[in-house]
């Protein structure tokens, strides 16, 4: 027995140094699993980090490529610039040649004539050989018009002596008469243009503009102290403009006179201004090269001036009442000018600059141009201006944005434009105009991604958006209940829960009073995705909420109405939520001889 004994304890040292063993195996295997978790996670982080930076000089490529495709657009436009003023130059030498040679002729002509009528006032006269008399007009050189006799060889001669005798007749007129001045011919313009002018006035009155615009002096008085500009253009139509206007009016508008170029350009404004087509007969006459040169000497422009060159790109951009949009290689161009104007400090053309924006962001490629140029930032400044008119101007480009792709909309987002509407729709309730542009940037973010979605109700838009409803002006009411149809339609069951928590029976009964059948509908619509998402504590909450609203009343009253869609969407909406509540409604308002919204109207106008 002692001799197992001693066995069982020798057996039990050798297990218990195996069981030690095998615990400093499991140490250093733990050891090692630690180890190679954090060689792992090392090398993930590092993975992740390398892709990092490959995705953003990707993206710094993007942008790299969008600014050199920007600058080959503009090197692109100079290159045909140039080459088309090399035509015009070459076309313009020729042209010169052809009057130098012509003048040359008519010399040599006179040199001959003069020469023969001497020959001839020295000879007697000479009979015909064939014994026939010429009888026709002819001016001696005492100038008396009598019938001579000539041969047949001579008679082409005494045809070109005659007329070159006219013609120096004439010209000696001229010369005896004294040539008009410049004021002058400005004064006596003025009446014709007034009184139903013909194409005869119209060319003379663009000769008159063409000749002002080689003066180095400035004949502000004679141009613009009779009105002729204001005439000139008022009248011009696309022929007139084809016939050569546009061309010294573009000249004048880099004047070394301030006060000659501000009114030159005022005048290409209004004409730019008349359609589209003569829009574009102007940017064919290089007017962005007169616009961007007057823009590299903005700081030494008067304040007036400069109003004028903004008025002038407003125009351009936007022609009457067209919505035509700019070309991506003209707009390239206009790009820097618009924003020195934009970031310069009168309210006014500010004003301007941002209506342009607006304009020119209606499409998604020219918004992209106006975010990859830094506009954002500037236009978000002009958020926090006193001027109503500047912030309205402001919010519509941003509107502009927040309809284009989700890049730009996470623009809007990034930039804080949803962090200003909030504390800007408390300072402007009382501008209809404002809240309306708010309601749409919100219309916009409501149906964009789930993320925009979330970060508007977690701004509290929604909130703002379902009170405008019941307490806004009509077409804010009207904007505001198409947003709330759009993102209960298209949005899932917690965003529909979150409108359920507002407690919106309210404002639903207020557009169900509200004329246009489409919009009534869309409050249908969306109490009826309400009741049907709800569960049925929030079922039961949402029914009361509907009955002291007088939301079944109204529904009530639908059923009679002339649309079909909104009639039997009532009735569906009726028979499967309301069909307990419908004669306790009828029996309550028939005692009280109103509806409760009409009770309270009653109580209102008697106060």
């Amino acid at each position: 027995l002692e001799n197992q004994l001693e066995q069982l304890e020798k057996e039990n040292k050798d297990l218990r140094q195996r069981a030690e063993k095998a615990e400093k195996n499991v140490e250093g295997l733990n050891k090692s699993i630690i180890g190679l978790t954090n060689l792992l996670s090392e090398e993930r982080i590092r993975s992740f980090e390398d892709r990092k930076r490959e995705l953003e000089c990707r993206l710094r490529d993007k942008e790299r490529i969008n600014e050199l495709s920007i600058q080959l657009a503009q090197e692109r436009n100079r290159a045909n610039d140039e080459c088309m003023n090399g035509l015009k130059d070459r076309l313009i030498d020729q042209e010169r040649m052809k009057s130098i040679t012509k003048q040359v002729d008519e010399m040599m002509i006179y040199d001959t004539l003069k020469q023969k009528e001497r020959m001839r006032m020295e000879a007697p006269a000479e009979e015909n050989e064939m014994g026939v008399d010429y009888e026709g007009p002819g001016i001696t050189p005492c100038g008396e018009d009598k019938c001579e006799k000539v041969t047949p060889a001579s008679n082409k001669t005494l045809q070109l002596e005659v007329g070159w005798k006219l013609e120096v007749a004439k010209d000696k007129k001229k010369e005896d008469e004294p040539e008009k001045k410049f004021d002058e011919l400005c004064r006596e313009m003025v009446e014709p243009l007034k009184n139903n002018p013909t194409k005869y006035h119209w060319h003379n009155a663009i000769e008159i503009l063409s000749r002002m615009s080689k003066m180095e002096e400035y004949p502000g008085k004679e141009m613009f102290g009779y009105g002729i500009v204001p005439l000139l253009v008022k009248g011009l139509s696309v022929d007139v403009v084809k016939s050569g206007a546009i061309g010294p009016l573009i000249r004048l508008m880099t004047h070394s006179n301030d006060k000659l170029a501000e009114e030159a350009t005022e005048a290409v404004g209004e004409i730019a201004d008349q359609s589209e087509q003569i829009r574009d007969l102007v940017l064919k006459n290089r007017v962005t090269e007169a616009l961007t040169t007057l823009c590299d000497k903005l700081p030494k422009l008067p304040i007036s001036f400069v109003r004028e060159i903004a008025d002038t790109y407003a125009k351009i951009c936007c022609p009457g009442d067209s919505i035509s949009q700019m070309s991506i290689e003209v707009l390239g161009v206009m790009v820097p000018s618009l924003f020195r104007l934009l970031n310069y400090e009168d309210r006014e053309v500010r004003e301007n600059m941002l209506a342009t924006l607006t304009h020119i962001t209606y499409e998604t490629d020219q918004c992209k141009i106006v975010f990859n140029s830094g506009f954002l930032p500037l236009v978000f400044k002009n958020l926090n201006d006193d001027h109503d008119q500047i912030v309205e101007n402001a919010l519509m480009v941003f509107d502009n944005m927040a309809q284009g792709d989700d890049t730009l909309m996470q623009a809007v987002f990034d930039m804080g434009g949803l962090d200003v509407l909030p504390a800007l729709m408390r300072k402007k309730a009382g501008n209809a105009n404002i809240i309306r542009c708010c309601c749409w940037i919100i219309e916009s973010v409501l149906g964009g991604t789930e993320g925009q979605k979330q970060a508007a109700i977690d701004k509290g838009l929604l909130t703002m958006i379902i009170k405008i409803m019941r307490t806004g002006e009509s077409e804010c009411r009207k904007l505001c209940c198409r947003a709330v149809a759009t993102f209960v339609k298209k949005g899932t069951v917690a965003h529909i829960k979150s409108v359920i928590e507002e407690k919106p029976m309210s404002s639903l009964a207020a557009m169900l009073t509200l004329k246009g059948e489409e919009r009534v509908h869309e409050a249908l619509e969306v109490i009826e995705k309400l009741l049907v998402t709800a569960n049925p504590k929030q079922l039961k909450t949402l029914k009361e909420e509907a009955k002291v609203a007088g939301v079944i009343w109204n529904i009530k009253k639908l059923q009679e109405n002339g649309n079909n869609k909104v009639r039997n969407l009532a009735m569906k909406i009726l028979s499967e939520y309301f069909t307990d509540d419908i004669e306790v409604v009828n029996v309550s308002c028939e005692k009280k001889g109103n509806s409760p919204n009409e009770k309270k109207k009653v109580k209102r106008m008697k106060h």
